[in-house]
């Protein structure tokens, strides 16, 4: 949308996850022309470091690049801060956060985790604007008291299969199938499929699959 509509878009991807390319991308839109650039610093572990190198390059990059932009969109909370340095030196005009999930232990450290939820803190009180794919996203922020959703303007922006086309289905799917979708990976819940099937066979729930769709280090 954004490549269609404005007049210049610049799409800066960093390397996320052991699996992702190491190097950071960046596509500039001109016009609806792409053109593609690599930066030179290549690596993505080990992960501190790895987020360290994203936030410096991203500052290097939005001081470059990011003068007079009317919309800096953050996919995540380190990102955004760095939207929000160039709104206060008046680099650009509006920051919006894009949330994509929410993860009550991110990191296993524990001063990692709270410094983590800290900055998330910052990036959804002092955005324009904050894009959740879901609401519950934002819910389970406050219910785990990391943030006060009063102090937050939001809007719910999913993206992904529209389910009421499925409504005529429902009758139709498998009940004793269990789907999970997504990274395979601990901090996101993996380490808990033993433990859920050993729950359900012992309350002689036995007749169920479990399929799982994703790739990463679980």
């Amino acid at each position: 949308y954004l490549t269609e509509k404005g007049e210049e878009v610049i799409h800066v991807r960093f390397p996320f996850g052991s699996h992702s390319l190491k190097s950071i991308r960046l596509f500039f839109y001109i016009n609806d022309k792409q053109r593609i650039k690599e930066s030179l610093v290549q690596f993505s572990q080990p992960e501190s470091l790895s987020y360290m190198k994203d936030f410096m390059v991203g500052v290097y990059y939005g001081l470059r690049y990011g003068k007079k932009t009317d919309l800096f969109v953050g996919t995540s909370n380190l990102l955004v801060l760095i939207g929000l340095l160039l709104r206060k030196i008046g680099y650009v005009k509006k920051v919006a956060y894009v949330i994509f999930d929410y993860t009550p232990v991110r990191f296993s450290n524990y001063f990692l985790n709270r410094l983590y939820y800290m900055i998330d803190k910052i990036a959804c009180y002092n955005s324009d604007v904050v894009w959740p794919l879901h609401r519950k996203m934002l819910e389970g922020r406050v219910c785990d008291g990391k943030i006060d959703i009063e102090k937050v303007t939001f809007i719910e922006a999913p993206f992904g299969n529209n389910s009421l086309s499925f409504s005529g289905h429902q009758n139709h799917h498998d009940k004793n199938k269990i789907v999970y979708f997504g990274n395979i990976t601990k901090n996101k819940g993996c380490e808990l499929f033993v433990p859920i099937i050993i729950s359900l066979l012992s309350r002689g729930m036995n007749n169920f699959t479990l399929k799982v769709i994703g790739a990463g280090d679980v």
